[in-house]
């Protein structure tokens, strides 16, 4: 597409982008280190030849197994940021989008653009219906995009993501099927900027010729990934241990491992299938690093009584999610409170969570009763998603963290 500021093309990135690359980001380190994720590694050190290796590698591999799609930002054929869809998810048709874009082409629309374009790929191409982008409260500039590309906030999300030293608040923008602007979220972006006066663009440094990493870097990084791509692999094979998580709230509710027993008791409604609650007990068979998580059995007296999943683990932003189902009446949030305090402070002390988070059905007074007791904070109302429990619809996103969680347990219950 066109602008007053250049014409943009999204592409797959290239090996021989590594020089622009490493150019354009240490030049602009004060603008885009604040928001990026924080890295023992100075910044320098964080733009190698290697770490490019990794990322290119990582795009290439991701983006063909459909859980990622990394693009370069192209500007009248210059390189100018990088702009990709991050967990995309199928079952939900969902996915997060971030980018980053060379300061002199700020101000001028671009990233705006290309935003749009990605979106309008991935809901008219990909199939999916919902793209989210979380975004620090204070980066004002990609907040007023987010807006102008059409995109709607639908949360705050309490110290979200580790970025420039500091955990911090980041809004959550959503783009979907059922709100897109007529002819497109890039059309509308375009629309605004259409009357912008076509500054020139000068760097006063000139860009680097393009340049790939030397064979041997190549090489190296594609041993290193597949090592590390196979040591994933190996862990997941390992068998989750046994789990019994008490309160000291309510000696009587605890959470147990599920057992193949559990999936076929009549006694306790599923939310699923029989199929689907088989093939996520063998999927979760490594416990909290699969895909469906650590899967508990919520036992009152001795009784099952529901379902709780403690899943989403993300190592690099010490975060997760929880998901509860109960199969007995619950109107004060009673049960369902002393399992997510369990939960909670299994996240935060065994496995070092910083933020945990839930989406439960919107105007579920027990599923609220049950969250205000556990110390989460509602931060907002999620429209039309697909929750956890498979039932698509408006959801409510509780979280609590580790702050708010200590907190919580030096206030008697």
């Amino acid at each position: 597409m066109s602008l007053p500021g250049g014409t943009i093309v999204l592409r797959p990135p290239r090996s021989a982008d590594f020089a622009r690359w490493r150019q354009i980001r240490l030049l602009d380190q004060r603008l885009i280190e604040p928001y990026w994720g924080t890295s023992p590694l100075g910044w320098r050190a964080r733009h190698s030849e290697r770490v490019w290796v990794r990322e290119f590698l990582d795009a290439v591999v991701y983006t063909r197994l459909g859980r990622r799609l990394a693009l370069v930002i192209e500007v009248d054929g210059c390189f100018a940021g990088q702009i990709e869809l991050t967990a995309i998810d199928r079952r939900t048709r969902s996915a997060e989008m971030g980018f980053w874009l060379d300061s002199v082409r700020a101000r001028r629309g671009v990233s705006t653009v290309a935003a749009g374009m990605l979106i309008d790929f991935a809901l008219e191409q990909l199939g999916l219906e919902r793209i989210v982008a979380p975004i620090s409260t204070d980066n004002a500039p990609v907040l007023r995009g987010a807006a102008v590309c059409g995109m709607v906030r639908e949360a705050t999300m309490a110290r979200y993501f580790d970025v420039g030293g500091e955990r911090r608040d980041h809004e959550l923008w959503v783009a979907t099927v059922a709100a897109a602007p007529p002819g497109g979220y890039a059309a509308r972006t375009v629309e605004k900027y259409a009357g912008m006066d076509a500054d020139p663009v000068e760097r006063l440094v000139a860009l680097e010729p393009e340049r790939a990493p030397g064979p041997a870097t190549l090489a190296a990084g594609v041993v290193r990934f597949a090592l590390g791509w196979l040591r994933r692999r190996l862990r997941r094979l390992r068998r989750g241990t046994h789990e019994l998580i008490t309160s000291g709230v309510r000696p009587d509710v605890v959470l147990r491992s599920r057992t193949l027993a559990d999936v076929c008791r009549p006694a306790v409604p599923k939310e699923h299938s029989m199929i689907h609650e088989l093939t996520t007990q063998l999927r979760g068979w490594s416990g909290l690093t699969s895909d469906p998580g650590l899967i508990l059995v919520i036992e009152r007296a001795g009784v099952p009584v529901g379902q709780a999943r403690l899943y989403g683990l993300d190592r690099f932003n010490r975060s997760a999610r929880v998901h509860l189902h109960l199969a007995v009446p619950d109107p004060d949030g009673d049960i369902g409170a002393t399992a997510l305090r369990a939960l909670i402070d299994t996240a935060f002390e065994r496995f070092g969570v910083l933020r945990l988070s839930m989406t439960a059905p919107a105007g579920a007074p027990a599923t609220a009763a049950a969250a205000v007791r556990a110390g989460m904070a509602s931060e907002g109302i999620l429209r039309e998603i697909v929750g956890p429990g498979g039932r698509r619809g408006d959801h409510e996103l509780w979280a609590v963290t580790v702050e708010a969680g200590a907190r919580q347990r030096s206030v008697p219950a």
